[in-house]
């Protein structure tokens, strides 16, 4: 059970600067308008000027322009499913993997992306799948003086590591899409106080801290169907360490105690 935890689209990695002219942009901004979508049904706090905000939203666009460009679908048609399925994986490791797909992997695995990031600088109408992804991908430098750190952004994820956002917020991607196909599927909301009803802490009462799901190994995606089980931060008793348990969802209720 799955719980929290050459190029498609006229992007090449020589001379990619320039922005594809085969209808790959407007693919592009539909994949940032979901995920957008999905940022906020996930219950991800939505502001512009978050760091945080930006590298979630930038890493499942990424993911999702991926996705369809690799399937011939447009974003839309992606099931949520599917696009947690494919943020599975340790750090930023499966987003380079997408990425690949659509920059080339000396990009995609950051052979070059820092000298390439301040050969864009001035580049008139850059391709913006590329721009973003070398957001990503990015080692943040030291600013010069007098300049604010992170380009002036709000700094909440990641404290202030210089570590490209694709290594420290994928996970933090991973669980918003996991947050949003909850809501998707009329799950119970993260922090929704619940009673255990069957099994071991049958009596005890906590907190829902995330969804946890059966994946479909065949098809890439997610078992159709609400949540099969719950993270929940169990109360805890004294004298005891905190116990985050999968609860099956057959074995909570709500509870207003």
């Amino acid at each position: 059970m799955l719980g929290p935890g050459g190029g498609y689209g006229g992007v090449h990695r020589a001379g990619a600067a320039g922005r594809a002219r085969d209808g790959g942009s407007l693919g592009w901004e539909q994949a940032v308008q979901r995920a957008g979508e999905i940022g906020a049904a996930g219950r991800l706090s939505v502001d512009e000027r978050s760091w945080g905000w930006r590298a979630v939203r930038g890493i499942i666009a990424i993911a999702l322009h991926a996705l369809a460009q690799e399937r011939q679908v447009t974003v839309d048609q992606l099931e949520l499913g599917s696009l947690v399925c494919h943020l599975l994986g340790p750090g930023g490791s499966p987003v380079r993997s997408l990425a690949a797909r659509v920059v080339g992997g000396d990009l995609a695995y950051g052979i070059g992306v820092d000298g390439l990031a301040v050969g864009l600088v001035g580049v008139e109408d850059p391709d913006p799948v590329l721009v973003q992804w070398l957001w990503l991908a990015c080692s943040w430098p030291a600013p010069a003086a007098g300049e604010p750190l992170f380009g002036g952004l709000a700094r909440g994820i990641g404290g202030d590591r210089r570590t490209p956002a694709v290594d420290i917020c994928t996970g933090w991607a991973l669980d918003t899409a996991i947050g949003a196909l909850n809501a998707e599927r009329g799950g119970l909301p993260r922090d929704t106080k619940v009673l255990v009803t069957g099994g071991e802490h049958t009596g005890r009462t906590g907190r829902v801290v995330s969804s946890a799901w059966h994946l479909d190994e065949e098809r890439h995606t997610v078992r159709a169907g609400p949540a099969p089980g719950y993270e929940v931060h169990l109360d805890r008793e004294p004298g005891e360490v905190p116990v985050v348990p999968v609860i099956l969802t057959g074995h909570l209720r709500p509870h207003s105690g």
